[in-house]
């Protein structure tokens, strides 16, 4: 039985893999394949680095948590996916602007923040439903999950994670705490 468990959450670590790979793949053959001319730069920044890919970094590492304890890994995953938001700004952008201006310029190390966050979000949710055995049905987490990688992305917008942002933090702290007191009393009976 332990042997069954062991190749299911392998299974389940590896399509989840799959799954972030996809979106990732499909954000940068996007870019290359888009169409020129008119505003869908501005739309496609905005649909692939503020939704599609925090959103998906944070439900895949919601989902490896989730169904096994990553332990030290963790700290691993949280890197591989702020190395990956990188890799993407680098395979869009700045290969762009090495290709068109003959000019090298390198993604900024607050990107590597921006993939790490919703990462590190995703994981730490997903240890608390795994610890607290709740449900993965609940809607309320689902739209919690999203806030999160929205809060994220509007403070790391103009600079870093860490500064004041009044307007942000309050809204984001009640939410916090409203969430966090729901999840602690409903538990999956």
């Amino acid at each position: 039985m332990r042997i069954f468990k062991q190749k299911s959450a392998g299974g389940r670590a590896r399509a989840c893999g799959m799954a972030y790979l996809s979106v990732w793949t499909l954000c940068v053959l996007w870019f290359w394949l888009g169409r020129s001319g008119g505003g869908w730069i501005m739309s496609y920044t905005i649909l692939a680095f503020w939704f599609l890919l925090p959103v998906t970094t944070l439900i895949t590492s919601f989902l490896l948590e989730r169904g096994q304890d990553l332990g030290l890994r963790r700290w691993a995953a949280m890197g591989l996916f702020g190395l990956m938001y990188t890799a993407a700004i680098w395979a869009t952008f700045s290969l762009s602007t090495l290709l068109s201006h003959a000019r090298l310029e390198f993604p900024s190390p607050y990107y590597l923040l921006a993939g790490l966050c919703p990462s590190a979000i995703g994981i730490a949710l997903g240890w608390a439903a795994r610890k607290w055995n709740v449900s993965p049905r609940v809607p309320a987490i689902g739209l919690f999950l999203l806030l999160c990688v929205c809060y994220v992305q509007l403070k790391t917008f103009g600079g870093p994670l860490l500064r004041p942002v009044p307007i942000l933090d309050v809204p984001a702290l009640l939410l916090l705490l409203g969430t966090a007191g729901w999840l602690l009393f409903r538990r999956k009976k």
